[in-house]
């Protein structure tokens, strides 16, 4: 598939394929989307449907990345429970407890909309639910992909704002994680 990207896209994509965590950050229409989306096709064919977790916080989003809200993919309702009965009802659902126990990848687009209990809660589930070896990973050791919109990001030819912002054609920026940085207490 043909697929043109500019300078920050193509480091968000070669980022992806190096198994960094990955934030797309932009504007409306700089191509968040498009880039989640063909990491999401890449990551299907790579480790199989059934081992990609793709969630948005709502139901027009996630249909529009073709994934689940977070509540449909942890199959528990919105109730204001501990993270810990949270993770019991989700054990003890089977089907739930092997998938997201089989999970390589999780992509979570508009990351920022979803309440910070809810992403906790989302971590904590992975987290213990991943193979042994891996409870003490960030995210039980999967790769994390997200897209998080930044109203008035300028997309001026003129190089990265003061921030330190890469600045591409699109708008579009782009933080690659290394994930073993994620493991690391802060100094």
């Amino acid at each position: 598939m043909a697929f043109d990207l500019d300078i920050s896209q193509q480091s968000a994509w070669e980022g992806f394929l190096k198994g960094k965590n990955v934030g797309l950050f932009g504007r409306a229409g700089s191509g968040k989307s498009a880039v989640m989306q063909r990491a999401i096709a890449h990551a299907r064919r790579l480790h199989g449907a059934d081992r990609v977790g793709v969630i948005a916080w709502t139901t027009a989003a996630a249909k529009v990345i073709d994934g689940h809200t977070l509540h449909k993919f942890l199959r528990v309702g919105i109730a204001e429970l501990p993270k810990e009965r949270i993770f019991i009802a989700v054990k003890r659902n089977v089907f739930i407890r092997q998938r997201l126990s089989n999970t390589a990848v999780v992509f979570i687009d508009e990351l920022p909309l979803i309440a910070a209990r809810w992403f906790v809660i989302l971590e904590y589930v992975i987290r213990q639910l991943a193979p042994a070896g891996r409870h003490g990973r960030p995210w039980g050791g999967c790769q994390v992909v997200g897209t998080f919109s930044v109203p008035g990001l300028s997309s001026s030819r003129g190089g990265g704002g003061p921030g330190g912002w890469p600045d591409g054609e699109s708008g579009a920026s782009v933080l690659a994680i290394e994930p073993e940085a994620l493991a690391r207490p802060l100094a």
